[in-house]
């Protein structure tokens, strides 16, 4: 799967280099007409690509990729009115400055939102009796922990989740990936351990947590499993938790194992359970929700998507299948959250990077 990926990223850079370099012989044509034009195109687009090389996924390439998609954009419109409409274009020299301006604008605010995580609430109400006590439950999914989101900043958001004084806490996969270092394992999930709450804090797997697309020989997902079970923090494997006399949590193992004998059937894991009770399952991905809900789960609470994280990517997932915020469908809900943190690019131009809070009622 990641081989797939990086020969994808390849034929991208490949495509996006050929453009650049068409873009700055134009530019370098219409201020030095004179000068050795394919030879300075050429050495500024290889300039150009070296950070993406280089640095792999980084906000260069957020930001080159915008200014192509402008200029592509651009280059349609003159192009519609030179050729099309006859109109003669003035500015054609100096309206490069145009996209490499919004480009600029969209890549700082790509890494500032992918920096600022906000609260994200959301109030949901049942038919179930609950005996008139109202619940909430925080949720964390997505933190790829080391890539914008490191200890300082992860103990700042613990203590303010811990002030909004949650009755229990879901981490709903993805909580590290292929590129968070081993040794920081303990430390990650004892601190995450740490947020006050009444019943419990239960994690589940994502698709990213053990570092499946790499085949890692280093024996993290034992060090995985002893970091959790070292920590304040219940791990739920296909398996249900009684939270208190109202509640019951499903956690299941992410869709992507679906093929590895190991995910259940819904109707399955819900069989046993009260379904006078209301019953919450954390599914990492939130595009089988039809299966969790139809077995009879109340409440789907899931991640994954990113909302896209970067655009035009969350057309992608939102074609998909629903793949941010709140959906209602008879008596069940699903929420998804984009994410405490990012993967791949440290930038958020689709939605921002939150955590979520879910206020459980009676009708």
């Amino acid at each position: 799967m990641i081989y797939i990926f990086y020969v994808v990223l390849v034929l991208i850079l490949l495509i996006f280099s050929t453009y650049t370099y068409f873009i700055l012989k134009r530019i370098i044509t219409n201020f030095f007409p004179n000068s050795n034009i394919k030879l300075i195109a050429f050495v500024l687009t290889i300039l150009c690509f070296i950070p993406i090389i280089v640095t792999k996924l980084s906000n260069w390439l957020i930001f080159i990729f915008y200014f192509l998609f402008i200029s592509f954009i651009i280059d349609i419109i003159i192009f519609m009115l030179t050729r099309i409409m006859k109109i003669k274009f003035k500015f054609y020299n100096i309206i490069f400055i145009i996209p490499i301006i919004i480009s600029a604008i969209f890549t700082t605010y790509g890494m500032y939102n992918a920096n600022n995580i906000i609260k994200t609430e959301y109030s949901i109400k049942t038919t179930k009796n609950l005996n008139n006590n109202n619940y909430k439950l925080a949720l964390i999914s997505d933190v790829h922990y080391g890539k914008t989101v490191d200890m300082n900043k992860l103990k700042e958001y613990i203590e303010e989740i811990s002030r909004e004084n949650p009755d229990f806490v879901i981490l709903a996969g993805d909580i590290i990936d292929e590129n968070t270092p081993v040794d920081k394992y303990t430390e990650l999930f004892n601190e995450l351990g740490k947020i006050k709450n009444k019943y419990g804090i239960y994690y589940i797997h994502g698709n990213h947590d053990e570092s499946r697309y790499t085949n890692p020989t280093d024996n993290r997902n034992k060090k995985l499993m002893d970091a959790i079970n070292a920590s304040n923090i219940q791990f739920l494997n296909e398996s249900s938790d009684i939270i208190n006399d109202h509640i019951i949590l499903t956690g299941r193992i992410d869709y992507s194992y679906r093929n590895k004998g190991v995910r259940k059937k819904s109707l399955d894991l819900i069989n046993e359970l009260d379904k006078e009770k209301y019953l919450i399952v954390a599914d990492h991905q939130p595009y089988v929700y039809k299966e969790n809900k139809n077995a009879g789960y109340d409440l789907q609470v899931s991640g994954h998507t990113h909302a896209g994280q970067v655009w035009p990517f969350g057309i992608i997932t939102s074609n998909i299948g629903f793949d941010y915020g709140k959906l209602t469908e008879d008596n069940f809900n699903l929420i998804v959250s984009s994410g405490f943190g990012v993967w791949g690019i440290a930038s958020r131009t689709e939605e921002h990077s939150e955590y979520v809070i879910i206020n459980i009622s009676e009708n």
